[in-house]
């Protein structure tokens, strides 16, 4: 959520405390302080992870420096374990689902079997 409405203030161009209708000065100054410090430490650390993949010997490919950036804000957001492996599908249940047809069933009769009688018939 701090991620969230620290990029919320940024696009806004306004106040995270007025994002979230603070009234209280002392209370929106320490807030916004809190927001900002984390998302400046965030996004430092995300431009850090990228500047060392593009200057290696060698050199990463796109999607592995935004895979370097994706573990840094998993690491600051607290994504768990089991969340990171949903994130991506298991090729086999992939493979068993795209390799049988699916095929709509109306009224007790296949949809294939219908088209083809009325191509008989009519």
């Amino acid at each position: 959520m701090l991620w969230e409405l620290w990029n919320r203030s940024q696009a806004g161009r306004c106040l995270p405390s007025d994002l979230v209708s603070l009234r209280h000065p002392i209370k929106k100054f320490y807030f916004d302080r809190g927001i900002t410090f984390f998302g400046r430490m965030v996004e430092n650390e995300l431009a850090a992870v990228e500047n060392q993949a593009r200057k290696g010997k060698a050199k990463r490919s796109e999607n592995s420096i935004r895979l370097a950036r994706q573990h840094v804000l998993d690491k600051y957001i607290g994504v768990t374990e089991e969340e990171k492996t949903k994130r991506y599908k298991d090729p086999a249940v992939m493979v068993v689902k795209n390799s049988l047809p699916q095929v709509p069933v109306k009224d007790g009769i296949e949809e294939a079997e219908q088209q083809v009688g009325l191509g008989f018939l009519g």
